[in-house]
């Protein structure tokens, strides 16, 4: 999300997002480099760095963003 967004927080409200981002966008390209794993007990935190590139499905403008991500995985 961008910085000037509010955090998402819930299963629900991500859904929401994203469901509302794929009706005004077509993703052509998503490409992911992993910077670090971390084991913080329960959980692994995968942070790196991703470029995606996207199509305004209302204009056919393309689009391309770099930026950070960090995901929270549970381990089982």
């Amino acid at each position: 999300m961008p910085e000037f967004q509010k955090t998402i927080v819930g299963k629900d409200n991500a859904l929401t997002y994203y469901k509302a981002f794929l009706e005004r966008f077509d993703i052509l390209k998503y490409e992911i480099d992993k910077i670090e794993l971390l084991d913080i007990g329960s959980q692994l935190e995968e942070l790196g760095m991703f470029t995606i590139s996207l199509k305004l499905k209302s204009t056919g403008k393309e689009y391309e963003l770099k930026g950070k991500y960090q995901n929270f995985w549970e381990k089982t």
